[in-house]
């Protein structure tokens, strides 16, 4: 009886999870549609703006040993929350950028918000929830996870196509409240 309580526990962690990983990595994911408005609009090249990508990645790298002492001290889910709720600002700030500083100074914020909830905060909860059966539940969320940009690159191109950049950025801050909030809020256990 406690095996199945704990594979539906791990279930629903799984499916919880999937869901938020998609839409953050999704929506991270939008300078590969988005690139060269944002080059146009904010008259820089559009190498200086994928190095936004690079800002975010290199600042997820610098958190994750500070981050290692709070997943360690608050759990996943609490870290995963806090990222969540500083993700939206970070897409808030990139919809009002005007030039290269606000536009790095977003993907700063991304970055931090995205070493609090995406991959590695993800594989925590799985491993707090699982443990020695994680290894198969992060193999189907890494499946899962790949699946983002063929959901959210044809959804960027059509959001951006009808409302622009800008309004996409804000459009995915409000997903990141409305939608991945409460799923790492309540979905998550504690």
């Amino acid at each position: 009886m406690r095996i199945a309580i704990l594979d539906r526990t791990i279930v629903r962690t799984l499916i919880v999870l999937a869901i938020a990983q998609l839409m953050g990595w999704g929506s991270v994911g939008l300078l590969a549609i988005v690139g060269s408005q944002i080059a146009a609009d904010l008259q820089i090249s559009i190498a200086a703006v994928f190095a936004g990508n690079s800002v975010f990645y290199v600042v997820m790298g610098l958190w994750a040993p500070p981050l290692a002492k709070a997943f360690n001290a608050f759990g996943a889910r609490k870290v995963m929350i806090l990222g969540t709720i500083l993700a939206a600002p970070g897409f808030v700030v990139l919809a009002a950028a005007h030039g290269p500083v606000l536009y790095f100074t977003a993907w700063v914020i991304l970055g931090t918000a995205g070493s609090a909830m995406l991959t590695t905060a993800a594989y925590i909860m799985l491993n707090e929830v699982a443990g020695s059966s994680a290894k198969s539940a992060i193999g189907v969320l890494m499946l899962m996870t790949g699946l983002s940009s063929s959901i959210f690159w044809p959804a960027a191109a059509f959001l951006s196509g009808l409302i622009g950049w800008r309004m996409t950025c804000l459009v995915y801050a409000a997903a990141m409240i409305v939608v991945c909030l409460p799923l790492h809020a309540f979905g998550l256990p504690r």
